[in-house]
C-alpha cells in the first residue's frame, strides 16, 4: 500500500477547475519514493486550456517539489503539511489518497499515466519513418513485454545541463547503474540526437550510465542516417534499430531480474 498526492494547477478557484501538474508517491511512514512532474507537452496543456497560464511559474513550483522529495524524502509528509498551510490558491496539493502497487515505480508511473498525463495522441498523428513513429512502435513493444510500468518516462535532464533545459529522455530504469533509451530518426531527428549526444556527455561527467537510442530500420547506407548513426555511436549512444528491439527486450528484462 501507497499514498499519493495530486499536484494540481487551478487557475480559477471559483470554478474550481484545474489540471493536474505532478504527483509525489509516499510510503506508510510518510517518506517520498518518487515525485513525478508532468512532462513539456503535458504541462503545455495547463496554457492550451488557459491561455494566461504562466509556465515558468509552474515549472519553478515542479522543480522546487522535486528537490525537495528528492534531498530530504523523510521529512515528506511533514513539509507538504507545511505546504498546505502557506500553498497558493492556484497551486495546491490534494489531500493523500491509498493506491496499492508491485513496487514504486509501477505504482507512480501508474498513477502519473491516469492523472497527470495527456490523452494519447491519435497513431495517425505520426508519419512512418518519424520521430513520433519510432516512438510510438517502440512503446507498443515496451507495453507488450510489461516493461512500460516499469521505467521512469520523460526524464528531465536540466539537472545534467543547465537549469530550464527542456530535453526530457523518453524512458530510463536503474539496475546496477542508470540506463536510458530515448526513441529518434536517423534521417530525420538529427538536431535532436546532437542534443542527445550532448546531454550524454554531461550526464557520464556524474558516472556510468548507459544510453541506448531506438530508431528506424536502417533508411540508406549513406547521407544523413550515416551521419547521425556515427553521431550517436560515437559518443558512446547504442543505437538499435525497430526490427532488432527485442534484443534490447531481453537485455532490459535481464537487468530488471524479470525474465523467468
Amino acid at each position: 500500500m501507497f499514498q499519493f498526492r495530486l499536484l494540481r494547477y487551478v487557475p480559477d478557484p471559483v470554478k474550481g477547475e484545474f489540471v493536474n501538474i505532478g504527483v509525489a508517491l509516499l510510503d506508510d511512514s510518510g517518506r517520498c519514493l518518487q515525485a513525478r512532474m508532468a512532462a513539456e507537452e503535458d504541462l503545455r496543456r495547463a496554457r492550451a486550456l488557459y491561455p494566461a497560464t504562466d509556465l515558468d511559474l509552474l515549472r519553478s513550483w515542479q522543480r522546487a517539489v522535486e528537490e525537495e522529495m528528492a534531498q530530504r524524502p523523510a521529512e515528506a509528509r511533514a513539509w507538504l503539511a507545511a505546504l498546505d498551510e502557506a500553498a497558493s490558491q492556484a497551486l495546491r496539493f490534494t489531500a493523500a489518497r491509498g493506491c496499492e502497487g508491485a513496487d514504486g515505480a509501477a505504482a507512480a508511473q501508474l498513477l502519473y499515466d491516469h492523472f497527470v498525463a495527456s490523452p494519447p495522441r491519435p497513431a495517425a498523428g505520426a508519419r512512418p519513418g518519424t520521430g513520433p513513429w519510432v516512438r510510438r512502435e517502440a512503446e507498443s513493444m515496451f507495453r507488450a513485454a510489461g516493461l512500460l510500468e516499469r521505467f521512469q518516462r520523460e526524464v528531465p535532464v536540466e539537472r545534467f545541463t543547465y537549469p530550464g533545459d527542456p530535453f526530457r529522455i523518453h524512458y530510463a530504469y536503474t539496475n546496477a547503474s542508470p540506463h536510458y533509451i530515448h526513441a529518434l530518426s536517423l534521417e530525420r531527428s538529427v538536431h535532436q540526437a546532437r542534443g542527445l549526444a550532448f546531454t550524454f556527455e554531461r550526464i557520464t561527467r556524474g558516472g556510468p550510465a548507459a544510453l541506448t537510442a531506438v530508431v528506424e530500420n536502417d533508411p540508406r547506407p549513406a547521407g544523413t542516417a550515416q551521419f547521425t548513426r556515427q553521431l550517436l555511436e560515437q559518443n558512446g549512444i547504442q543505437v538499435v534499430p525497430l526490427d532488432r528491439i527485442q534484443s534490447l527486450v531481453r537485455r532490459i528484462k535481464q537487468d530488471l531480474r524479470l525474465e523467468t
